[in-house]
């Protein structure tokens, strides 16, 4: 079984650890052309993710389960 990464705060950012009350806001674009568009599967277990789609196509892949 492929492992699922963590993170504490922003995809790819393995040194960033937000405050409690920490909200940050971006354009999905800012920083997703570095990863070719290709984010991998992973979870934020300190953070809540928001998404907001105006147009266009995408595949969200969520899976249900509990994250030890």
């Amino acid at each position: 079984m492929k492992r699922i990464d963590k993170y504490e705060g922003l995809y790819g950012d393995r040194d960033a650890r937000p405050d409690a009350g920490y909200i940050f806001s971006e354009l999905l674009g800012t920083r997703s052309w570095k990863f070719d568009w290709n984010i991998e599967p992973h979870i934020h277990p300190s953070i809540y993710q928001l998404f907001f789609f105006e147009e266009g196509k995408l595949t969200f892949l969520r899976q249900v389960s509990s994250w030890n």
